[in-house]
């Protein structure tokens, strides 16, 4: 039997001169940034952890965990038979014009007895989790 006998599987040994050894867990999984917007936006279904910030009103910070969401993706655009215009909608400006500027993603829960619930604008450098997975800059 070697000096590692009785440690944790998934654990890593530390020796220090003294003799003494401690264990220490391996790396968490991560993600990029990119890649986890890349995955929203195939609409499968995904969990997610986020810090809430709301500029308006300049409240957050609260860490926000949702389950099964998706992203909210726009309508697809009107076309119009050749050689004839269409208007797609009032030209009043929308609620938020700085949407845009501010780069947020709209998400909703796609399950039907939620149906009551909102959805949410969420700031994709405010994301810590997706899939279980820490995400990092990238």
């Amino acid at each position: 039997m070697g000096k590692f006998q009785g440690l944790t599987p998934g654990r890593f040994p530390v020796l220090y001169p003294a003799g003494q050894m401690l264990e220490f867990g391996g790396m968490e999984s991560t993600i990029l940034r990119s890649a986890v917007i890349k995955q929203m936006d195939t609409g499968e279904p995904f969990d997610l952890v986020f810090v809430t910030l709301d500029e308006n009103r300049d409240t957050g910070g609260d860490l926000i965990t949702v389950q099964g969401y998706r992203k909210k993706k726009g309508e697809p655009a009107a076309t119009a038979a050749p050689g004839q215009v269409r208007k797609t909608g009032d030209l009043t400006p929308s609620k938020d014009p700085e949407r845009k500027k501010k780069k947020t993603i709209t998400i909703f829960n796609p399950d039907p007895d939620a149906r009551g619930q909102h959805p949410i604008g969420v700031h994709p450098p405010l994301f810590q989790y997706f899939n279980n997975k820490r995400i990092l800059n990238g």
